[in-house]
């Protein structure tokens, strides 16, 4: 009886756990073009009160830099107004704009975009007797990745817009 109890405890709290939060297939993806070149994921979280959207990367292992992981969650009103500051930016025009969440500087007909509060997540040392890497998020776009980014992610907001109406 007790072994019939706890194998139904178990699949019972792994079934709510799993209604919880779902990560959806990914939404877009693209590699800079900066030195140090990055893989930059856009993904969607859903649950049941509300979602959000997570943008992750990662870099390659070379003499000059070492290995770094990122992760930033954006709610869906980050998400939108991130979406439209970059959609209003004339690339040809250096400006810098500035949110809670994120940063955006315009230089060099290129967009960089920084995230505020986010740090490497390999906890790895920079040097010796050192602390952990510390660098923040940060990705340079150019206008055509800019472009793609902004169909892919208006398209997603538009979708989930209807949905939760």
């Amino acid at each position: 009886m007790k072994t019939i109890l706890f194998t139904l405890s178990i699949f019972i709290s792994t079934a709510l756990f799993s209604q919880n939060e779902n990560i959806s297939e990914k939404i877009i993806d693209f590699k800079t073009i900066e030195r140090n070149k990055k893989n930059v994921v856009f993904s969607e979280i859903t649950s049941e009160l509300n979602s959000s959207f997570v943008i992750s990367a990662n870099n390659g292992d070379s003499k000059e830099y070492s290995r770094c992981e990122w992760e930033s969650i954006l709610t869906y009103n980050a998400m939108t107004s991130f979406i439209e500051q970059l959609s209003l930016i004339d690339i040809k025009k250096e400006k810098i704009i500035e949110y809670n969440n994120f940063i955006l500087k315009v230089k060099r007909n290129k967009v960089r975009i920084q995230f505020v509060n986010s740090k490497c997540l390999q906890q790895h040392k920079t040097h010796y007797f050192q602390e952990s890497c510390n660098r923040t998020f940060s990705f340079v776009l150019t206008n055509d990745q800019k472009q793609q980014l902004i169909a892919e992610m208006e398209y997603m907001l538009n979708e989930q817009r209807y949905v939760k109406k």
